[in-house]
Order: structure tokens, then sequence, then C-alpha cells
């Protein structure tokens, strides 16, 4: 750990690995209402 994250990088990767997915990564995100709104959990 130690290391900060770069929003930005985060959010490209998906593009930088060819896949598309329904949302947006971002440091708002709430992982868990993502979660349960999609039934995923």
């Amino acid at each position: 750990m130690g290391q900060s994250l770069n929003a930005g990088n985060a959010a490209s990767l998906p593009g930088k690995c060819g896949v598309n997915i329904p949302y947006k990564i971002s440091t708002s995100t709430n992982c868990a209402t993502w979660c349960i709104f999609k039934g995923m959990c």
C-alpha cells in the first residue's frame, strides 16, 4: 500500500483492456449500492 490512487489511470483501465463496463470507475462510486442495485451480491 502506501501509494496514492490515480483516478484517471483507474478510469481508463477498461478501455486499455478492451472491455466495456456499464458504469464509470470513480472514487465516488458506492460499490455497495451498485452491487445491491444489480443483484450481484
